[in-house]
């Protein structure tokens, strides 16, 4: 983790890429099934489900995402229903 904060940390340049020491496996095998399905399958979402509706962590997560909503609109909560607004 720190050769990932220090390499974040001394990009000075869009777009440099700075390639560390580190892989993921030892060989390319995982590839082969990653996002794809093998030959004559139909491929699967073995994701956890999904939900329409956000779903916390803690129950405290949603207080803070909804209060942040609401003090400085939280770009990143647009999923948020507006919590002044009518039910």
């Amino acid at each position: 983790m720190i050769d990932v904060l220090s390499a974040l940390d001394g990009i000075q340049i869009p777009g440099t890429i700075r390639k560390l020491k580190y892989r993921w496996s030892e060989d390319s095998d995982w590839k082969a099934t990653a996002m794809r399905a093998r030959r004559g399958a139909q491929a699967a979402d073995d994701r956890t489900q999904r939900w329409p509706t956000p779903q916390y962590q803690e129950a405290d997560d949603e207080v803070q995402a909804r209060l942040s909503l609401a003090t400085d609109g939280c770009p990143s909560c647009i999923w948020l229903a507006d919590p002044t607004a009518a039910s």
